[in-house]
């Protein structure tokens, strides 16, 4: 770092390298403070010096003090605005209600009836972090009632910044107030290169101001700099948790920051991703983006991942992702009273593969106990997509699966090939299939179904889909109380082969898979009983 430089007595000069940086989110700042210098150049009169030189793997940063004011400015811009709240607020240290500016009764729409009703609203003052260039980049609406927008002011305000000493910089601009953040800044960075500063929670997640022990956290000034943009590109997502009754609930929210790797690849294409998001509310809760909201916290990861690479393949279609990030970075945050805890922290690292899997299943699968499992073997690396189903199988009640029209026709598109994960075509001529189609004979021959599918019209016949499904349940219960020897002989005679072509192979496989793994073949029956009754799935 230079100071000095030309005509210009007070001008710093910082040059960044890629390599140089310790974490994600001092890289994933310096792409943010790429992004938000460029903005501030297009939106506002220069003021100041704020520039930036970049190449692939390192940025110079020319600033002086003005220009650092601008830049600050621009990063921490808020405003007052009013909103109305169903009840008071309270203190979430001592329990005291707030005082409201004022009380109103508004009309409103029942969600029960549907009829207008009249209710009365306490109206608070708040604080709206504006975002910067992301609220011009979200593709839902306007810059105050975007989706994305909006998710995104409400992470920083009750999470990454919900202790109220955090919110300063928000708060004084808000207000007009006199604000000293910048010539802080500007002092320390005057120090040299060498010079070492605090580092703080709010600033870089993952770490604490004081050890157990009072031992600080320390970085470079001008590294610490930089975690002051993190949260520009950070993306922000929800995780959706389900009751035994399939009602949903948010739990906290997914930080995904992306480890930089390619700086210029990355400021060109980033604002592009941002505005190819999907602008689909979440049926459920129709305040939150569709795309936002995830079952698994690894799921932000590859969204994130699988979004960059579009982008790359919308604009230079030669370019690959891995050329522009090397992963994400996961950070699960919940705020619980005061405090804010990290659930887990996690990182996705790019795998074209995966993505690939991913992109096939993402969207395809309704039922949310189904869809869970087949991600979470996906991420771990499960070589069959059916593993641990028979953990699920017999730990969830009815009702979530053999019940649940979803899961049936989930299954049913898994074990009759009907679905391709990653380009790879369903497994209807495999192991899953051959039980898929074993179990469709068994409960034709015990429904005095006829072989051709046609339903037997005589006076005891019991073909009828109802009875097919009674079979069926009454197969899975039987088949979820056993253990041991006695499962694998009720299995063998489920999957008894009655008269196919290539039965003696067929049945050798079955045999074996009882034999060797009991718990898959359980697994696979169930399933498989499950499809069977699947509306689109009898076998004819």
């Amino acid at each position: 770092m230079r100071k000095k430089r030309d005509s210009y007595p007070e001008l710093l000069e910082i040059e960044y390298r890629l390599a140089e940086l310790p974490t994600s989110q001092h890289r994933a700042g310096l792409a943010g403070l790429v992004l938000l210098a460029d903005w501030i150049k297009k939106e506002y009169v220069s003021r100041g010096i704020c520039d930036v030189e970049i190449s692939s793997r390192n940025v110079t940063f020319y600033v002086d003090q003005l220009g650092l004011s601008e830049l600050f400015n621009g990063l921490f811009a808020a405003s007052r605005e009013e909103q109305a709240r169903p009840r008071p607020m309270r203190n979430l240290r001592t329990g005291e209600i707030l005082p409201p500016l004022r009380e109103e009764v508004r009309s409103v729409i029942d969600p029960v009836s549907g009829l207008p009703a009249r209710t009365k609203v306490c109206i608070y003052e708040t604080i709206i972090p504006q975002g910067a260039f992301l609220a011009d980049l979200d593709p839902s609406g306007d810059e105050e009632n975007g989706l994305w927008i909006r998710l995104w002011r409400e992470a920083v305000w009750t999470t990454l910044r919900a202790v109220p000493a955090t919110r300063k910089p928000y708060e004084a601009r808000a207000k007009d107030e006199p604000v000293t953040d910048s010539l802080v800044v500007w002092s320390e960075l005057c120090c040299g290169r060498e010079y070492a500063v605090q580092v703080s929670g709010t600033s870089c997640l993952g770490v604490q101001s004081l050890s157990a022990e009072r031992v600080p956290f320390m970085d470079l000034a001008q590294f610490r700099f930089l975690l002051n943009f993190w949260p520009l590109v950070a993306q922000i997502y929800v995780p959706v948790v389900y009751d035994a009754s399939d009602n949903i609930d948010f739990r906290g929210v997914v930080v995904a920051i992306p480890d930089v790797r390619d700086i210029d690849l990355f400021s060109r294409h980033f604002p592009g991703m941002l505005r190819a998001r999907a602008v689909a509310p979440y049926p459920p809760r129709q305040f939150r983006p569709e795309q936002a909201v995830i079952d698994l916290v690894p799921e932000a990861g590859l969204d994130l991942l699988c979004r960059l690479r579009t982008q790359l393949n919308r604009d230079t279609p030669l370019a690959r992702v891995a050329k522009v990030v090397d992963g994400v970075d996961l950070f699960h945050l919940e705020r619980q009273g005061n405090t804010v805890q990290a659930l887990s922290i996690g990182r996705v690292e790019v795998d074209e593969g995966l993505l690939n899997r991913y992109e096939s299943l993402r969207g395809a699968i309704r039922s949310p106990v189904f869809r869970r499992q087949l991600l979470n073997n996906l991420i771990k690396g499960e070589p069959e997509w059916y593993a641990d189903f028979g953990g699920l199988l017999t730990r969830e009640p009815l009702a979530r699966t053999f019940s649940n029209r979803h899961f049936r026709d989930a299954a049913a598109t898994l074990l009759m090939g009907g679905f391709e994960l990653g380009g790879e075509v369903g497994s209807r001529g495999l192991i899953e299939g051959h039980i898929f189609r074993q179990v469709g004979e068994y409960l034709n021959l015990v429904t005095k179904r006829a072989p051709d599918g046609i339903e037997n019209t005589s006076q005891n016949a019991t073909g009828s889909r109802p009875a097919r499904s009674r079979a069926a349940r009454e197969a899975f219960l039987a088949i979820r109380a056993r253990r041991g020897p006695d499962l694998a002989a009720n299995l063998n005679s489920i999957l008894r082969m009655r008269g196919e072509s290539g039965a003696n192979v067929s049945q050798a496989k079955i045999e074996k898979l009882t034999r060797e793994n009991l718990d898959t073949a359980r697994a696979l029956t169930l399933l498989a009983l499950a499809a069977q009754v699947a509306d689109d799935a009898i076998v004819r």
